[in-house]
């Protein structure tokens, strides 16, 4: 697949609408709108090589956000073609958000997550989750590290069958940053997640 720009119009409709996520995870820079925003939002997105590799549903509980655990994600099945993945892709987005949008609940935001045309080389899973866990524990200052990873988009690349496993892996460590940022714990380090990961990065 090509690389392309992420289009201006969409940009900059998100920027101007969205929340930022920086509310639930402290240094991102991605914002979440409302479901009829974000149809709109897609709008911006058909006419560009850009596939959806998913999304996340948010609540707004007194002005506070919070994931919901509901999402969707999309990857290429072997042999698609990169135009077929990315209509599939932004059909199935379309498909979901509209549901969303039918259930006409005000407190509902969705945040997208799309193919990047990013130079950089994004880490791995793996990679992400022993740099985590390289000194021995798993800390705070190590799990928000986590979640400023793109790791929604990078799930995808996981087998099949610990996808799932990975996927409850990364919310328990969102958990323990809304947590601990909500004053709710006081952990510098949370053993448990430390031994979950090393059990999954074996699978990895």
């Amino acid at each position: 697949m090509s690389k392309q720009t992420t289009p201006e119009l969409f940009l900059r409709f998100v920027s101007e609408n969205g929340r930022k996520l920086s509310e639930v995870n402290p240094g991102s820079t991605e914002f979440a709108l409302t479901p009829a925003e974000e149809i709109v939002a897609l709008d911006f997105l058909s006419e560009s090589r850009l596939a959806i590799l998913g999304g996340d549903v948010l609540s707004d509980s007194n002005g506070k956000l919070s994931y919901i655990y509901e999402h969707w994600y999309c990857e290429q099945s072997t042999g698609e073609a990169p135009s077929d993945f990315i209509r599939r892709s932004q059909t199935d987005a379309r498909e979901f958000i509209g549901n969303l949008v039918k259930r006409k609940d005000a407190n509902l935001f969705v945040v997208l997550v799309h193919s990047t045309t990013a130079a950089v080389s994004k880490p791995s899973i793996k990679e992400i989750l022993e740099q985590a866990t390289s000194d021995g524990r798993f800390s705070i200052e190590a799990a928000r590290a986590v979640v400023q990873h793109d790791w929604r988009g990078l799930i995808g690349e996981c087998a099949a069958e610990i996808r799932s496993e990975t996927e409850t892996l990364f919310y328990f460590i969102e958990g323990y940053v809304e947590e601990v940022e909500e004053g709710y714990v006081d952990e510098s380090e949370d053993p448990e997640l430390y031994t979950l990961t090393r059990a999954l990065l074996k699978k990895l």
